[in-house]
């Protein structure tokens, strides 16, 4: 089956074609093949749920209510809901689920994001449906490799194989997903946030953390990779910390290490308190943790600029992610997250940047956070400001150390300074 036949067919308007989803806690995977297939409010969609389970009915509630604002469409997702016997009794599966399939005669399952207990009932009633021809379709969306798979039966009943890829240009994915579609399946809301890439655009601050920054990364990773230099360097960024004497980070000049645009992009950033006073000049600020944070964000805004594969597996890239709790609406900071990446195969790449300290509960957090956000297809990184090949000794690095450790004990991959570009494409899965 070729794409344009797929479209067709799961966007027929005469009533031919179903789409029938299950429960499941992160609903994106429902939604990525409407959107790939452009038939968002073009579907006959169906939801099988399990009854008495107030789970499940949270998990459907939050994507009706996701797909009516989308669709713009008052009616209800017609949900079918299954007792366990139901779904595990084979006759009466089969009467239930044909209640739901109607006259269809081509019938798209998404297998994804649902419990295991619908695969064991349905896969066996799809091979053994003898229904003059009705065709069965069996979708699966795989974030990894970032395709839509698609299992088709025929007349012939003979399984026909189907892989879309979602790095293809023509589905442009990445223009069509935004932000707080991710949120919303898990009932969060960004409440405020930095965009930098999205939907193809670049943010308004791109170009110029790139200029700000260039020279500046470039000089922090020579110096750090000069044994002479790098603990030098390492000492008066910590020192940023508590004392924020910029002065002596002029010091590094003459190694192209341009701090004063540095300097000025943070305080632009950062702005005045109620008082009038710069933060930028505020005992507590952490800057050197600020300053980590642009670094990473630049580098990944160069590799953007500069690789055409990087960018187009990238739906959306974010700086400083506040979200709240739908529920209450009182939009009280819940969560915020240093850099979020939306790729287009709906995976959540969750950077922590921490230039020293980071407790074991904060690196849970970090994962905690990511899982609930994005479920499975969240990817949690701490990131260091060192080099891969550094090891630090003494007591002034303790911190830093401490916090390599407690990123190790929450399991969180340590993405290194110098391997960003690399760590990058292997979660983007690009292979050349």
């Amino acid at each position: 089956m070729e794409f344009e036949d797929f479209k067709s067919k799961i966007c027929s308007t005469d009533g031919g074609a179903v789409y029938i989803v299950f429960s499941t806690e992160n609903h994106l995977v429902n939604y990525i093949p409407l959107v790939l297939a452009d038939a968002v409010g073009k579907v006959n969609m169906k939801y099988c749920t399990i009854k008495d389970s107030s789970k499940n009915e949270t998990w459907d509630k939050r994507f009706t209510d996701f797909y009516r604002d989308k669709t713009k469409n008052t009616e209800e997702i017609k949900s079918h809901k299954f007792s366990r016997q139901q779904i595990l009794g084979k006759k009466k599966f089969k009467e239930s689920i044909e209640n739901a399939i109607g006259s269809s005669t081509e019938v798209f399952w998404n297998f994804t994001g649902g419990q295991r207990i619908w695969i064991l009932s349905a896969l066996p009633y799809i091979i053994e449906d003898d229904k003059e021809n009705r065709n069965h379709h069996i979708l699966y969306v795989e974030g990894n490799e970032e395709q839509l798979k698609v299992v088709s039966y025929l007349e012939d009943k003979e399984p026909k194989n189907e892989s879309f890829s979602f790095k293809d240009s023509e589905f442009k994915l990445a223009e069509k997903l935004e932000l707080n579609d991710l949120f919303s399946f898990m009932d969060f809301e960004s409440i405020k946030s930095n965009s930098y890439y999205e939907k193809g655009e670049l943010g308004n601050k791109f170009c110029q953390l790139i200029d700000s920054f260039q020279s500046f990364f470039d000089g922090y990773v020579n110096l750090l990779d000069n044994e002479d230099n790098q603990f030098v360097l390492l000492d008066k960024l910590i020192d940023l910390n508590r004392e924020k004497i910029f002065s002596d980070l002029e010091s590094f000049k003459d190694t192209k290490f341009e701090w004063a645009e540095v300097k000025a992009f943070i305080d632009s950033e950062l702005g005045e308190d109620e008082h009038g006073v710069p933060r930028i000049e505020k005992k507590g600020t952490k800057l050197f943790g600020y300053i980590l944070e642009y670094l990473v964000l630049y580098k990944i805004c160069h590799l953007i600029q500069e690789n055409d594969k990087i960018k187009e597996r990238i739906a959306g890239l974010w700086h400083s992610v506040k979200i709240s709790d739908t529920k209450g609406k009182g939009y009280s900071n819940v969560d915020e997250f240093d850099i979020l990446i939306l790729t287009t195969g709906g995976k959540v790449i969750v950077l922590e940047c921490k230039s020293g300290k980071m407790s074991g509960d904060v690196a849970k957090s970090t994962n905690y956070s990511t899982y609930a956000i994005a479920g499975v297809y969240g990817m949690p990184l701490f990131s260091s400001p060192l080099l891969s090949s550094m090891d630090l000794y003494g007591e002034k690095y303790k911190t830093i150390r401490q916090a390599h450790n407690s990123a190790k004990r929450a399991r969180l991959d340590i993405l290194y300074i110098d391997e960003i570009e690399e760590k990058l494409k292997e979660l983007l899965n690009i292979t050349k």
